[in-house]
C-alpha cells in the first residue's frame, strides 16, 4: 500500500547526503509540522521529527494521537511527508515507516530519504524589488554590457526597467540571453541565462520613453536557484518588518 501521493521533480531536488541531512536538521530544530495524506484516512497524518539519527541513517518521528493511523503506517510504502520552513516548501519520501522506542517514548523510526525538494511554495510569485535591495542585471548585447535595474522579481523569471530601449526590435519575445549577471544585495551574484517574454512601455505623464522588459530564467544551476530563493525571501521579510500593522 502506497501514500496518496506523488512527489514531484525540479531542479531543486537536493540528492546529497550533507545537504539533505542540513535541511531536516532544520525542520527538526524549528519543529515544523510533517504532513502526509493517507489513503483511506480522512484526516492527514501531522507528526514533528523527535531525533535525527545520522550514524544509523534514522529519522525519528512522533506517532499519531490515532490508534488507527498508527496501525496503517507501518503497512504503508512510499510515504511522501511536507513541511512549510520560512516559507520554503520542504517535500522528502520515506520508503517506510516502523513504530519503535525512543527514549522511553513511542516513535516511528525511517531511513532517512535518498532525495528531498526544497522549493520556494509560490514559485510564481513575484515581489517588487525595493530601493533598499537594489538588485541589477548585466546583459550582453551588441558587443556591450549594460546593466538594468530589476523591478520585480520570482524564483523564475523578473522585469528589467529599459530606460534606454536597449532592447529594441532585434530582441523580441523568444530572445535567449546567455551568462546574464543578476547582482542581489545582501544576497550573492548569479550567472544564469534569460528569454524575453515580452516588452512593455513604461511612457505616460512623468515618463517619454522606456520600457519593462519581462524574462524568464533559463539554464538556473541548482546553487542559483538557491540564492533566488534567498533573495526574494529577504524581501518579503523586510516587507514584514515596515509593514504598520
Amino acid at each position: 500500500m502506497q501514500a496518496e501521493q506523488t512527489e514531484p521533480q525540479g531542479r531543486y531536488r537536493l540528492r546529497g547526503y550533507h545537504e539533505i541531512l542540513e535541511k531536516l536538521t532544520v525542520v527538526w530544530q524549528k519543529n515544523c509540522q510533517l504532513r502526509t495524506k493517507l489513503k483511506g484516512i480522512p484526516v492527514p497524518f501531522v507528526t514533528t521529527v523527535v531525533e535525527i539519527l545520522p550514524e544509523k541513517d534514522r529519522l525519528l518521528l512522533n506517532v499519531s494521537a490515532q490508534p488507527q493511523v498508527n496501525l496503517l503506517l507501518p503497512e504503508m510504502e512510499n510515504i511522501q511527508f511536507v513541511a512549510q520552513v520560512d516559507g520554503i516548501q520542504c517535500r522528502f519520501t520515506v520508503e517506510r515507516l516502523l513504530e519503535g522506542e525512543w527514549e522511553g517514548r513511542r516513535v516511528f523510526i525511517a531511513s532517512l530519504p535518498s532525495s528531498l525538494l526544497w522549493q520556494q511554495q509560490r514559485a510564481i510569485f513575484r515581489v517588487v524589488v525595493p530601493l533598499a535591495l537594489p538588485a541589477r542585471c548585466q546583459v550582453s548585447m551588441r558587443g556591450d554590457v549594460f546593466d538594468f535595474p530589476v523591478l520585480d522579481m520570482s524564483v523564475v523569471g523578473m522585469a528589467l526597467r529599459d530606460d534606454e530601449m536597449q532592447f529594441d526590435e532585434a530582441y523580441e519575445p523568444g530572445f535567449r540571453f546567455d551568462k546574464c549577471r543578476l547582482i542581489l544585495p545582501e544576497t550573492g551574484e548569479v550567472e544564469l541565462g534569460i528569454e524575453v517574454r515580452n516588452k512593455v512601455s513604461m511612457a505616460g505623464a512623468r515618463r517619454v520613453f522606456g520600457q519593462r522588459v519581462g524574462c524568464s530564467f533559463v539554464g538556473v544551476s541548482r546553487s542559483a536557484a538557491v540564492l533566488l530563493q534567498r533573495f526574494v525571501f529577504s524581501i518579503e521579510l523586510l516587507e514584514k518588518r515596515e509593514a504598520p500593522w
